[in-house]
């Protein structure tokens, strides 16, 4: 008769323990486990072994670059190879439900700010929602408080004027531009839909604070992206682009905000500033001219986890 154990990871000290029910460790348990702890995220993977004796050989976990809250398949094969077991990530959805409800917890910003906040960054379903039943909507990152809001609702983002940057002294960003190295490891929170992101160097990545973000620290939208591409043809490689329509829509960018000039579509580097409230700054921010999710799909960057 099967039975089922939990690796259970929590916060950034995730997965502290494993817990496998039977007479013998499931095989490669150490391994999902430091990938949690990697990972910081809070949520459970359930395992499946059968009459205890059973070896886990496959194993498959949602990397950093899938919400905790998103449907993962689990698939363990028995040592007798006599089935793949598939369990849904239900048990990984409520429990990303919870994780949220704790985050948005520690916002100071009152419940009329929130449902405010939400009309104008997410939808009036999503804001309706958090107001009649407390469900936050995935991937939409939490103001801190009060202070980093306008009365609309929008982040209030003349706090970190000129891009976040340090400023010169004539109140210009301290940035200069450059081209990534192919290989060159990068990362950022929230969405792939924006432009900034900070360096990986040597494995090791700025603190939340360093980068001086308006929002509530949330670990599971953390993701990491490697440059495959060569930057310095970054016009070749849009004009190469086999989508059409995110072609033209590029294209309708570059017209708007660069005066149609190709040339201009730079990657920039600086230090975050210190924002009072935000963080303590001081981390390297690289400013690409486009967004991530358009330089995955034209090939210039990939996603790691």
């Amino acid at each position: 008769e099967a039975v089922s154990g939990f690796i259970i990871g929590i916060g950034e000290d995730a997965a502290k323990q494993a817990l496998v029910e039977g007479k013998e460790e499931v095989d490669g348990t150490r391994s999902v486990i430091n990938g949690i702890i990697n990972a910081g995220l809070a949520l459970a993977v359930p395992v499946l072994i059968k009459g205890g004796k059973a070896v886990a050989n496959k194993i498959k976990t949602p990397g950093v670059n899938k919400s905790v809250g998103e449907v993962a398949t689990k698939e363990v094969a028995t040592k007798e190879g006599e089935a793949l077991v598939n369990k849904t990530g239900e048990s990984i959805s409520e429990e990303a439900g919870k994780f949220t409800t704790k985050l948005v917890k520690k916002s100071t910003c009152t419940q009329n700010e929130l449902y405010n906040y939400l009309l104008k960054n997410s939808s009036a379903d999503d804001a309706k929602k958090f107001v009649d039943n407390g469900i936050w909507p995935e991937g939409t990152p939490i103001p801190k408080s009060s202070s980093v809001l306008n009365p609309d609702g929008s982040i209030d983002w003349s706090k970190a004027p000129q891009g976040g940057y340090t400023l010169r002294a004539d109140g210009t960003a301290d940035k200069k531009s450059y081209i990534p190295y192919i290989g060159d490891v990068i990362d950022r929170y929230g969405k792939p839909d924006g432009r900034y992101t900070s360096p990986v160097v040597d494995g090791r990545a700025y603190s939340y604070s360093e980068r001086s973000l308006p929002y509530i620290e949330d670990l599971s939208s953390y993701h990491q992206y490697k440059v495959i591409g060569d930057f310095s043809k970054i016009d070749d490689y849009i004009n190469n682009c086999p989508d059409t329509q995110l072609k033209a829509k590029i294209d309708a960018m570059v017209t708007k905000y660069y005066d149609g000039d190709y040339s201009k579509l730079n990657v920039y580097k600086g230090t975050v500033a210190k924002v009072e409230g935000w963080g303590s700054g001081g981390a390297i921010q690289d400013e690409f001219p486009i967004a991530v999710e358009q330089l995955i799909k034209i090939r210039l960057l990939e996603e790691l986890k």
